[in-house]
């Protein structure tokens, strides 16, 4: 019995050692679980300041260090927790690895900012537990810490980066400087099919008058009856020509500030279009970009508000198909006779519009223009006249979204840069046929042409080649006001000296054909249709000035205007 009282009392003092040894073992993970807690706050706190320093850091690149020492500091860190901060171009891309859409920049120059931050945290019973997975004493407590907190630390860090999304909604080409009504009535006619009866002051109320390119195709979308679509899904459908000038005009009336004279205009161009079956689609006159995906009457998107008359004409050269348009221009010019005019107006490079809204790197273009100008001019003695055709090519300026800049405040800080290249300009005097003109998959090549013919006599022929490049963009810079009141800016060509005519004319070969004996044949009948010729050249250039003024066309210029830049709260990114 004794021994079993024995063995009795040596199982209740193991199980006292075991109880002791469970505590021991409870309170140890009690205290590892503390520390791990604290750990984790103090990091999710921390990561919470690294997200909001990035974002404050992201919306005002230009100071983007003392932007996120702010934040930091009003988060109760000190500015020595930044432990780098980088600027650089974020790409949201989702076929590249996450590690690879964000590069940091040489020059300090991008659209997003990563910031790194560091700074300890107090251990408070693991370093008694282990003393070896303790940190060397002496760093500084985490902010926060409670007084009297064991010196023992460890390091934590936490990266963020954020980008500020910013849209521009830009454009290039020219503008009218000249309001002929005649000239004008005659183009449009063209590209319309129709009589076109507006007077200059009717033209300068459309220059005048702003249509929103929003507006107009929520008022597109009403008249077709398109419901519950994207922007997107409206460029991409086909409209009846007729529908989309009336929509030009439905934009117009529905505007509170709206010009009741252009409103009659727009209103007599639409009449003769009311009847016109040709369909036409939006991809060309605008990409809406970031916000092709909205809803159909969405609001608060961006400004694009663009001069009535550049979208009447841009729009009835989308939905001219023939492409050709011929006209007399009327002169009172000496020392020319005549002048006949053949214009024909290629389409934009494909993907391209006139107007994009877009991130860096979007582009637009003009659409290529072609004139052929047949002048005659006024002779003497035995030349009484020489005929003169005149072919000019304008490739496709460019325009492409450089930098945006939006600071902190937004308002009257926002800029816009874009890289501008005028179009290449070919022009030759010679011979060019309809056909020629309206194959644009090919650049004509004008044929010696008959200049001169003095009956049963002689002939003279001639040709001449002249071109006017800007290989490189140049930067163009839009301010806050310059985006407000859609200011445009014009960029001319750098790599010539004399004007276009003057090298035609300079390099013009002329080659006397006679007929028969050449009895009676003037002497030296080059060099007097030379003279003819150089003597016209400035009536020549003024007819050609006043023309391209008119039609909106610059030989050797772009114009680009940016209508309106979106800057979107910066956001976190991978």
């Amino acid at each position: 019995m004794k021994s079993i009282r024995n063995l009795r009392t040596a199982n209740e003092g193991t199980v006292a050692i075991l109880t002791a040894m469970a505590f021991l073992v409870i309170v140890a993970l009690a205290a590892i679980a503390i520390d791990v807690a604290s750990f984790f706050y103090l990091k999710r706190n921390l990561q919470t300041s690294a997200d909001l320093a990035a974002m404050a850091a992201a919306s005002d690149v230009a100071q983007a260090r003392p932007a996120a020492v702010a934040s930091l500091v009003q988060n109760a860190y000190s500015g020595d927790t930044l432990k780098t901060i980088e600027i650089g171009t974020y790409t949201a891309d989702a076929s590249l690895p996450i590690g690879k859409r964000f590069v940091p920049s040489a020059n300090g120059n991008g659209n997003a900012v990563r910031v790194t931050l560091e700074t300890t945290a107090p251990v408070y019973f693991s370093s008694i537990l282990f003393p070896s997975s303790a940190h060397a004493a002496g760093a500084d407590p985490v902010p926060g810490a409670p007084a009297g907190s064991p010196a023992n630390t460890t390091r934590i860090r936490a990266t963020a980066t954020a980008t500020q999304p910013i849209y521009a909604a830009f454009s290039v080409g020219s503008r009218l400087v000249k309001l002929d009504g005649g000239l004008l009535n005659s183009l449009l006619g063209g590209l319309l099919g129709g009589n076109v009866s507006l007077t200059v002051m009717d033209y300068q109320s459309l220059v005048d008058a702003k249509i929103d390119l929003f507006q107009f195709s929520n008022a597109l979308a009403s008249r077709v009856s398109f419901t519950g679509v994207t922007y997107d899904s409206l460029a991409s459908a086909s409209f009846k020509v007729s529908d989309v000038f009336a929509a030009i005009l439905d934009a117009s009336r529905s505007d509170p500030n709206g010009n009741a004279t252009a409103i009659s205009a727009l209103a007599r161009i639409a009449d003769t279009q009311k009847s016109a079956s040709t369909l036409m689609k939006l991809d060309p006159l605008i990409n809406f970009g970031p916000f092709g995906a909205s809803k159909i009457g969405s609001t608060g998107l961006i400004g694009t508000s663009v001069s009535a008359l550049d979208l009447v004409t841009t729009s009835a050269e989308i939905a001219n198909s023939a492409h050709q348009i011929q006209m007399a221009l009327g002169l009172s010019v000496p020392g020319i006779s005549n002048a006949q005019l053949l214009l024909t107006i290629g389409e934009r490079p494909q993907g391209t519009s006139w107007v994009a809204i877009g991130s860096k790197g979007a582009s637009v273009h003009t659409a290529q223009t072609r004139l052929y100008v047949k002048f005659q001019l006024l002779g003497s003695g035995q030349v009484a006249a020489v005929n003169l055709p005149l072919y000019l090519e304008l490739a496709s300026a460019t325009a492409t979204l450089d930098a945006m800049t939006c600071k902190a405040g937004g308002k009257g800080q926002s800029s816009v840069t874009l890289g501008v290249t005028p179009a290449l300009v070919d022009a030759w005097i010679g011979d060019v046929t309809a056909a020629q003109m309206a194959n644009f998959t090919t650049a004509p090549t004008a044929n010696s042409a008959q200049l001169v013919r003095l009956a049963g006599l002689a002939s003279v022929s001639g040709r001449a080649h002249a071109t006017m490049t800007n290989m490189q963009p140049a930067p163009v810079v839009f301010n806050e006001t310059d985006i407000k009141l859609g200011t445009k800016k014009s960029t001319s060509t750098t790599d010539f000296v004399t004007s276009l005519l003057s090298k035609l004319i300079g390099d013009l070969q002329l080659k006397v054909n006679v007929i028969g004996l050449g009895i009676g044949l003037p002497s030296g009948l080059d060099a007097v249709t030379a003279k003819i010729i150089a003597d016209a050249a400035p009536a020549i250039d003024t007819v050609l000035d006043q023309t391209l003024q008119t039609l909106g066309l610059a030989l050797g210029q772009a114009d680009s205007w940016v209508t309106g830049i979106n800057c979107n709260r910066s956001v976190l990114v991978n």
